[in-house]
């Protein structure tokens, strides 16, 4: 039998925690809360104690994400304008874009209908 396990929180190794939840914050609407070593985002607010948790790492991301999230905007504009960087445009009947934030980690942004 397994354990009785739930999704705690993703964790994502940055080199400023503090820039990359409030970057994360501003972009998801979402409350930042600081801690001593790391800064949470609280973005899964159905999902109770469900974060997005930002930590310190020496270096600079150097290799594709094995993960990453999807996001849904009425434009990847505002994304652009905040600091994001696009890394391909929706072709061949792809409907989203990929993104990166601040420090190079990779999203994709799903047109909102």
């Amino acid at each position: 039998d397994l354990p009785d396990s739930r999704l705690h929180g993703i964790v994502v190794d940055c080199m400023n925690p503090t820039a990359q939840a409030k970057w994360w914050g501003k972009v998801l609407k979402a409350e930042v809360v600081h801690h001593d070593e790391y800064s949470t985002v609280q973005v899964i607010k159905k999902l109770k104690g469900v974060t997005l948790d930002f930590v310190p790492v020496p270096e600079h991301k150097t290799e594709p994400n094995r993960a990453h999230w999807d996001v849904s905007a009425k434009s990847v504009d505002p994304l652009v304008d905040a600091g994001a960087t696009v890394l391909r445009l929706p072709e061949n009947g792809r409907r989203w874009t990929v993104l990166a934030d601040p420090e190079g980690n990779e999203f994709c942004a799903f047109p909102r209908t």
